[in-house]
């Protein structure tokens, strides 16, 4: 793993990891889609009020639950010791300065060394160095053996909060993104 996507991880989850725009949660019928193809066993980012993965999440403050067990470790560290016996996860990371592209270094990493499957549902952010690093090679203009697939989602996503409720703009309408997104899957092809 290189250290330049790792080096301020610890420095920008400090600096509010837990604000709206860093906790909300997937659409479901987005996340049911997904689900129906890959039966994800880990939500990698989320906590115990937007998991969409009951039972098995990892926090971006550094917990994991699996049932009723809770372990120190985020959702970042979790890329190390996860396998591909252990089931596919799904990531709708924390979007906030410095937080997004360390999930992306250390999953697309997993899929590349040990094939581990993941999906992260991601801004589109082709100015990013993350991108060109590990989903975008722009020398052959394809995506990098261990991207399976990239979907790039019509229209902007609308968020719900915690409560499952959308997420309203100045309105009283519910907000959409303020960017287009797409859906990473990094590990084996189905």
């Amino acid at each position: 793993m290189t250290d330049k996507p790792l080096a301020g991880y610890s420095d920008a989850r400090s600096k509010d990891a837990r604000s709206n725009k860093n906790s909300t949660r997937t659409p479901p019928d987005l996340f049911a889609r997904r689900d129906a193809v890959h039966h994800f066993t880990l939500d990698i980012a989320a906590d115990h009020d937007n998991a969409l993965v009951r039972g098995s999440y990892c926090t971006v403050d550094g917990h994991y639950a699996d049932g009723l067990q809770l372990a120190r470790i985020d959702g970042i560290a979790m890329a190390e010791v996860w396998t591909p016996d252990d089931g596919a996860g799904w990531c709708n990371p924390p979007y906030g300065v410095g937080l997004l592209a360390p999930f992306i270094y250390a999953w697309s990493e997993a899929a590349q060394i040990r094939g581990v499957v993941s999906e992260f549902l991601v801004p589109v952010r082709t100015d990013q160095p993350w991108w060109h690093d590990r989903v975008w090679d722009n020398e052959s203009s394809a995506t990098y053996p261990w991207v399976t697939r990239l979907e790039f989602i019509e229209g902007r996503l609308g968020y719900l909060d915690h409560q499952g409720k959308p997420i309203l703009d100045g309105k009283g309408k519910p907000a959409k993104a303020g960017f287009e997104s797409c859906i990473i899957t990094f590990g084996a092809p189905l």
